[in-house]
């Protein structure tokens, strides 16, 4: 939704509080749940999909912390192409992400790898 890949999914991932439960869970559908109310609101943001519909989603620095979390899940190169794209990107915010990678504790990886990222070229 960030155009931080150029890949289409093969399942969609959402995150729902802690109680969240589907009435019809959908296999094309990933579903996480986070039982802090501090992390779970955390860079939640209304964006319009391809369709025009507004939904909420996060923004694109939580989106970044969450991959860089849970990068042992994602492909490598995918992996890389969103440090990539995120450091190209005129919307960045770079004090959000390390804001919000320091809630999420996971300051000391992202401060090392967008380091790197943001000092290519």
């Amino acid at each position: 939704m960030h155009g931080l890949t150029d890949q289409l999914p093969d399942y969609f991932e959402v995150t729902g509080p802690k109680n969240y439960r589907p009435f019809s869970p959908n296999p094309s559908v990933a579903i996480h749940t986070d039982s802090h109310d501090e992390s779970y609101r955390l860079g939640v943001c209304k964006i319009k999909t391809s369709l025009g519909h507004l939904v909420e989603c996060y923004n694109m620095e939580r989106t970044l912390c969450d991959i860089i979390k849970n990068s042992r899940k994602i492909d490598a190169e995918i992996f890389g192409k969103a440090l990539r794209l995120y450091a190209k990107s005129k919307d960045k915010n770079t004090r959000n992400l390390l804001h919000y990678a320091q809630i999420l504790k996971i300051e000391n990886k992202v401060a090392e790898l967008m380091t790197v990222v943001l000092n290519e070229d």
